[in-house]
């Protein structure tokens, strides 16, 4: 392959940088890039990563877009093919062995699991398809029989459950939104995968910050969650969406950064994630201030990042609106953030769509019932939180922050449970479930509700710990 790729573009034109996400909007678009998926396959099991592409590339994940897509110089498809079917997709997880395959036979199938819900394409082909993609969930999820491990089916917002085989551990909850008679959509979240890893480039630049934290920070030292955070990444991989919500690097670094590319962002085209706190610094546990500047230290995240740090918003399923904003690095929202949910919740009133919010922080519920939740399973550390009055929104917000952009974001929130059904976070490496109360447009608690689900951290247990949420 050669050294400098050039991306093609859906037309077949050259274009010099970027590659947007390729739009599948009929059933040519699809077998087209089947068909170059599939003729790309062989050049693509030579390699587990692009030759020539580094983790510090600005234009990698562009590159790796397009590669999932089948655009790469000198390999074409067949065109104008009428038949497809839809066994197709299995051959290629079958026949893809490196981990480049992987990622564009795992790009064709998030792609036709959007497809399942879009009615622009005939529904006997829809059936037929999903009836192949769920044979293809099935066959990369044999992890045995599951069995209880807090609480039961009957209460699921407090039951997790684990697989025999070294399965994940998985909590459920299953969402009605405003359309009926489609088929589920699955999200799969997982958290804070914290990968603390220094490499080469580190050690060259050797910022003293860095170096004092390299020295200082021993939890999952050296890219030690890396392993469990594969087998996370295998679980949630096989759903419509995945979303992992922060703390994905354990401090900024080079090598922390080399990691994500390879074990989510490469893998992935499709994902979405948020950053956390972690994310923005590099004095974790270390005795040196670090004198880079914040605005230089978001530049670094947002070049590499899979989506807009800060407001990223997607439909899913024509029926989900999934926001994934950044509320951890700073503990707060800002003005551009709130208008951008504040058209956001508009879109969805008038398009009968619903809101789930993917965020590192939980909010502050204001719920006088929630002021010693017990956790629903602990990891670090085994306490109960007050929930009412803390968290972001809360007194700390208030009071010591007093920031009032972020009090109305909270509030805008509050007030729109008729569309947002739900708030998913990590952050506090502990299960919960809580219940924001909401407010109607005087500023009142309306007896609404919007459920907030608090998910531990990936790496403990050395499982994977996971949220599968279905919409019906």
């Amino acid at each position: 392959m050669p050294k400098n790729l050039i991306l093609i573009s859906c037309s077949g034109k050259v274009k010099p940088k970027m590659c947007k996400q390729y739009e599948v909007n009929n059933l040519q678009d699809f077998v087209s890039l089947v068909e170059r998926v599939s003729s790309l396959l062989p050049e693509l099991n030579k390699y587990d990563e692009l030759p020539a592409v580094k983790y510090d590339d600005p234009n990698a994940g562009e590159l790796y877009q397009a590669a999932a897509n089948g655009f790469l110089p000198g390999v074409t498809g067949k065109t104008g093919q009428n038949v497809f079917a839809c066994a197709d997709i299995q051959k290629l997880f079958e026949n893809a062995h490196s981990g480049l395959a992987k990622a564009a036979a795992l790009n064709v199938y998030k792609k036709a699991r959007a497809i399942v819900f879009d009615d622009r394409f005939e529904s006997a082909f829809r059936e037929e398809l999903f009836a192949v993609l769920e044979e293809i969930k099935r066959a990369h999820r044999q992890y045995g029989e599951a069995h209880d491990v807090v609480g039961s089916k009957e209460d699921p917002d407090r039951w997790i459950y684990a697989y025999e085989n070294d399965g994940p551990m998985v909590r459920e909850v299953t969402i009605k939104s405003k359309k009926s008679g489609m088929k589920p959509l699955e999200i799969v979240q997982f958290s804070d995968p914290h990968f603390n890893y220094c490499n080469e480039k580190d050690f060259a630049e050797a910022n003293p910050a860095l170096m004092s934290t390299y020295k200082n920070r021993w939890w999952h030292a050296h890219g030690d969650s890396a392993d469990v955070v594969d087998r996370s990444f295998a679980f949630a991989a096989m759903s419509d969406q995945t979303i992992v919500t922060g703390d994905i690097l354990d401090y900024l670094s080079w090598g922390a950064q080399e990691l994500t590319q390879k074990h989510l962002f490469w893998r992935d085209a499709n994902m979405l994630a948020c950053i956390g706190g972690h994310e923005v610094t590099r004095e974790m546990q270390g005795v040196v201030k670090d004198e880079t500047s914040a605005e230089s230290r978001f530049a670094l995240l947002q070049a590499f990042w899979c989506n807009d740090i800060f407001y990223t918003s997607k439909v899913l399923g024509q029926r989900v609106l999934a926001v994934v904003a950044d509320n951890g690095s700073t503990g707060k929202y800002t003005e551009d953030q709130y208008r951008r949910l504040q058209a956001d919740i508009e879109y969805a009133r008038k398009n009968d769509l619903i809101i789930l919010m993917f965020q590192h922080e939980a909010l502050c519920t204001a719920n006088p019932a929630e002021t010693d939740v017990p956790f629903v399973r602990p990891n670090d550390p085994h306490c109960s939180r007050d929930f009412s009055k803390s968290y972001i929104g809360g007194d700390y917000t208030a009071n010591v922050l007093k920031d009032e952009c972020t009090l109305r974001t909270c509030k805008l929130i509050r007030q729109s449970a008729d569309v947002i059904k739900g708030l998913f976070c990590g952050h506090l490496h502990c299960d919960f479930y809580t219940e924001v109360l909401g407010l109607g447009q005087n500023g009142e608690p309306d007896g609404s509700i919007i459920p907030q689900y608090v998910l531990t951290a990936t790496v403990y247990d050395n499982l994977g710990h996971m949220m599968k949420i279905t919409v019906d």
